[in-house]
């Protein structure tokens, strides 16, 4: 009996340690992130992973972490933290479908992968992304980001012809849709300069050059205005 007792009172308090391990590599992790030391928030994300595999909001970190890291890589490194990054936010939906962030960031992750490429023809991809949008704007329709993505996979599925993505069920993509979702972005974070810059390009596809230079005009006076308050 006091065997068992023993045996009880380690696990507890190797259950503890670990526990407390796995909450101070995400919360270095967290700062690293914040430092923009993303290589390394990545390895505190990943090690508190090998301790904690069922933790769905260090699934999101780590696959957050890889996407920003995919932004900078090329060739097959690129395709390497997006795959990566796919296969860690999958795994935290699986724990915990309910964050509309999971949603919003695997479907950032899927559209980098293949949807903005000139030659895409994965109609189940475009469908994935699709759904992935729509049940984050079921939790919450109120992230900037959501309507950015969404002018995206318009913008990237409309290029497809109608007759080839109509039967596939992807008869929806428009300029119209793009544009309308590009605003919406604008309009939530004004202050976000790639929302503007993808706006204006959406403006420019529709030929309404003249709202496109008043929006690259903005982005233009508020880096220089940056710039002088650098100095």
């Amino acid at each position: 009996m006091r065997l068992l007792v023993v045996i009880l009172m380690f696990s507890l308090l190797a259950f503890s340690a670990s526990a407390d391990d796995v909450s101070m590599l995400v919360k270095s992790g967290d700062k690293l992130f914040r430092l923009g030391r993303y290589e390394e928030a990545l390895e505190k994300y990943e090690l508190a992973l090998s301790l904690s595999s069922k933790d769905a909001e260090i699934y999101l970190k780590a696959g957050r972490t890889l996407n920003i890291l995919a932004e900078d890589a090329v060739g097959k490194y690129q395709n390497e933290f997006y795959t990566k990054a796919s296969d860690y936010l999958s795994r935290s939906l699986l724990l915990d479908s309910e964050n509309y962030k999971t949603h919003i960031e695997l479907a950032r992750t899927l559209i980098e992968m293949g949807l903005l490429t000139p030659d895409w023809d994965n109609a189940s991809l475009a469908k994935r992304i699709k759904e992935e949008l729509d049940y984050a704007m079921k939790l919450d329709a109120k992230e900037p980001e959501e309507y950015y993505l969404l002018g995206l996979w318009h913008r990237g599925v409309r290029r497809r012809s109608v007759l080839w993505r109509r039967p596939l069920g992807l008869g929806e993509a428009s300029l119209e849709g793009e544009l309308e979702n590009m605003r919406k972005a604008v309009d939530m974070d004004p202050g976000n300069l790639l929302f503007r810059l993808e706006y204006a390009k959406s403006l420019v596809s529709a030929e309404r050059n003249d709202e496109a230079r008043v929006h690259l005009r903005k982005i233009i006076s508020h880096k220089s205005k940056n710039d002088n308050e650098k100095e």
